[in-house]
């Protein structure tokens, strides 16, 4: 049994634990775990990780805020790239250390694809060729205030999760991108402060606040909640969404 602090995972059971100064990767596959010098033995804040299927990657960022993208197999560092050639002064204190500013990200990286990978910060956020380490476009809008997570879609087509981090300001909302350009094609106004999402078969769904929408060929659903809705989890089939 793995013994740590589970820290990344994906879709087809992969997941990444961290024990101390290292992680390890697990396959679905089964097999022994392999072991990278990713970890975080002084719990700092703003160290995130990322998995791909199959356990062939591991995406890591640390307090320089750079994206990292590791080998599993080898156990090396394939890349490492600075966000902030693709963001407009995105630069903020670090969250740990001795300080200079960094383009640091609010979110855990995501594989949206074999190919591509998203990070998430202030105002924005970036995806990265996996092959070769450079940024394919980047996104910036003010209503996105703090990237949290992404989701794949159909129709080249991926959904960024934002919050905000500031107490009663209800701005958790969903925006909808083209993987090709990063270009805003739809848009989930805010649900509350406090938000869950998920996706499934082409369905994303995201809830707060009380209600629960769904996203689904382009076109916004709403379904009634109860009180504070959440978790939300979406069926694997597509076709119901839970909570």
């Amino acid at each position: 049994a793995a013994k740590g602090l589970v820290v990344a995972s994906a879709s087809d059971g992969s997941f990444v634990v961290q024990r101390g100064d290292s992680v390890d990767v697990y396959s679905p596959k089964g097999g022994k775990p392999r072991s990278l010098p990713l970890g975080n033995p002084k719990r700092q804040p703003g160290y995130r990780y990322a998995v791909s299927p199959e356990a062939q990657h591991l995406a890591f960022v640390g307090e320089s805020g750079w994206i990292e993208l590791w080998d599993v197999e080898t156990g090396k560092q394939r890349w490492r790239g600075n966000p902030q050639t693709q963001l407009t002064d995105r630069l903020e204190a670090k969250l740990s250390a001795e300080s200079e500013r960094a383009p640091m990200s609010w979110g855990a990286p995501s594989f949206i694809d074999q190919h591509r990978l998203v990070t998430h910060h202030n105002g924005g956020i970036v995806v990265w060729d996996v092959a070769s380490g450079k940024p394919t476009c980047g996104s910036e809008d003010p209503s996105i205030t703090l990237a949290r997570e992404s989701f794949p879609l159909e129709n080249d087509r991926f959904a960024v999760r934002c919050g905000s981090n500031t107490p009663g300001i209800a701005n958790v909302s969903l925006f909808v991108l083209s993987r090709s350009d990063c270009k805003v094609v739809d848009y989930l106004p805010p649900l509350g402060e406090a938000s869950q999402a998920a996706v499934a078969n082409g369905l994303l769904a995201v809830a707060g606040g009380g209600e629960i929408r769904g996203h689904v060929l382009g076109q916004f659903t709403l379904a009634p909640g109860g009180a504070l809705v959440g978790p939300v989890a979406v069926e694997p089939h597509g076709r119901r969404i839970l909570w």
